[in-house]
């Protein structure tokens, strides 16, 4: 039977086609302007990607920039001056309820569904006949007006998570408000901070031979914290804690420091210097009660330290750098790893006692990102309420902020989404926001809704590491615009109403 041959396996040709394959997909993926084949790249993309489910793009900064300049343009630069009385008759009082939002520019009216609702929502907390008498931010407004007229500091604490870490979102909030109303100094810093990364865009910071405890992870009954939430003892000789005003930055001048500490019987000692000169030793030795802060002002200084004398157990909790002027501070106080249910770890009266002593007029709280990964607590707003009651009760003035989380995703179906639990987490901090009388930062509508982290990451220059979690310094000059932009919305309309 004769054999039968088979036609040998065309491997030449099959190399020559793999080759060509490689080289083709190489020269797609090169950077642009190298990359001159798009057509490749879009194939594996689609084939292969896994794409961000449709939603807004990124705002872009220019734009909110120059939105920016526009609202300020129209505001006036000191309200010690009174604008000429209008020879129109005056407008008939609209009728406002309490609970109502603020209409600010952006929102539909007569409308109760989320992408409608502005993004900074400021609820009405005494409604009237006449208008509301007072809104969830008037405080905030009030002072910055009266900040406007060089007659008070308006402090703003933002709290907030790893988002924060590197002052990001908070040194443009801060640039922004010190521009327009006056530099009052970079205000409060942890004697030693929990994480080695964390960072300070004006200051640097470095501390040695401080052991530190926090809200985080509260271990001992008496849970006083500080105003930072971070309690450093001395663990040994030396202990020293050092800020410097960075090289780099311009800086109004730094005239005051404030030391946040505690008093305990088996207490010690410590030296504040500024350029390296003692210009007062504190004694921390008697009754344990936390809470005290010492006040020293100096005619002006770019190095300041807090050195531990010799003998006792120092227990501090905080530093402020401001100066006189009658501006705007604004302190980043960032907790890697933070939830917002970390606050009711504190002693209450403790934690009023120390908002009372900094005195903010504004208070924000930053978080979500931790929650989204482990979920919330079954007495999450309850124990959040609590916390902002029992502050709102020791200081009932005070304006309070809760910016929701932002985007963080997850795989479905060969594309992004928004983790489902996002949005849950934003309807709680949103109820806990409204029923302890604070405003409600929409942060991952503003920043375009559905899978955008995807898109901030996707974006030139970059606003979004490959995490798809945080962001980066572009990121946060982006988000602090945007908050910033809305806050003077709010500020803007409380004017009007002024008038």
């Amino acid at each position: 039977m004769p054999s039968t041959r088979h036609s040998p396996f065309p491997v030449r040709p099959l190399k020559v086609f793999l080759l060509f394959g490689v080289a083709a997909t190489t020269v797609a993926f090169l950077p642009p302007p190298l990359d001159l084949l798009p057509n490749i790249k879009l194939f594996f993309r689609e084939v292969f990607g896994v794409h961000a489910k449709k939603g807004a793009p990124p705002p872009e900064l220019n734009e909110i920039t120059s939105s920016i300049a526009k609202l300020e343009a129209t505001l006036p630069k000191s309200t010690a001056t009174t604008p000429p009385p209008s020879s129109a008759a005056p407008a008939a009082p609209t009728p406002v309820k309490t609970g109502a939002l603020m209409p600010l520019v952006g929102a539909r009216p007569n409308s109760t569904k989320r992408g409608a609702l502005p993004l900074l929502q400021i609820p009405c907390l005494k409604g009237s006949l006449a208008g509301c008498k007072r809104w969830a931010l008037s405080h905030f407004f009030s002072s910055l007006e009266r900040t406007s007229a060089k007659k008070k500091t308006t402090r703003i604490t933002y709290y907030g998570d790893s988002i924060i870490s590197l002052d990001k979102v908070t040194s443009t909030l801060r640039e922004k408000f010190q521009h327009r109303f006056g530099a009052s100094g970079p205000g409060f810093f942890h004697m030693a901070a929990l994480w080695k990364w964390t960072k300070h865009k004006e200051i640097s910071l470095h501390s040695r031979e401080w052991k530190t405890e926090s809200m985080l992870n509260p271990k001992k009954r008496q849970r006083l914290y500080g105003y930072g939430g971070i309690l450093a003892h001395t663990i040994g000789p030396g202990a020293t804690t050092r800020l410097r005003i960075r090289e780099e930055v311009s800086l109004a001048p730094i005239t005051k420091m404030e030391v946040y500490y505690a008093r305990d019987p088996e207490g010690g000692k410590f030296h504040v210097k500024v350029d390296k000169r003692v210009i007062a030793t504190v004694d921390t030795r008697g009754t344990y009660e936390g809470g005290q802060k010492q006040i020293l002002t100096f005619p002006q200084g770019h190095d300041f330290a807090v050195v531990a004398g010799k003998g006792g157990v120092l227990k501090l909790t905080g530093v402020v750098l401001e100066n006189e002027t009658k501006g705007v501070v604004v302190d980043s106080i960032s907790m890697t790893g933070g939830r917002l249910i970390h606050f009711a770890n504190m002693n209450p009266a403790h934690q009023a006692r120390t908002i009372t002593q900094r005195a903010p007029d504004l208070l924000i709280f930053h978080f979500g990102i931790n929650e989204a990964d482990t979920g919330l607590e079954p007495d999450y707003q309850e124990r959040a309420l609590r916390f902002l009651r029992n502050i709102r009760k020791a200081n009932p003035a005070l304006s309070c902020l809760i910016a929701g989380p932002s985007d963080k995703v997850t795989k479905r179906y060969g594309e992004y989404v928004t983790k489902p639990i996002i949005h849950h987490i934003i309807k709680v901090q949103l109820k806990i926001a409204h029923s302890a009388g604070c405003a409600f930062f929409d942060t991952w509508r503003a920043m375009g809704g559905e899978a955008s982290i995807v898109k901030w990451y996707n974006h030139r220059p970059r606003l979004a590491i490959g995490d798809l979690t945080h962001i980066t310094d572009a990121g946060g000059a982006l988000l602090g615009s945007l908050l910033y932009l809305e806050l003077m919305k709010g500020y803007s309309f409380f004017l009007k109403e002024q008038r």
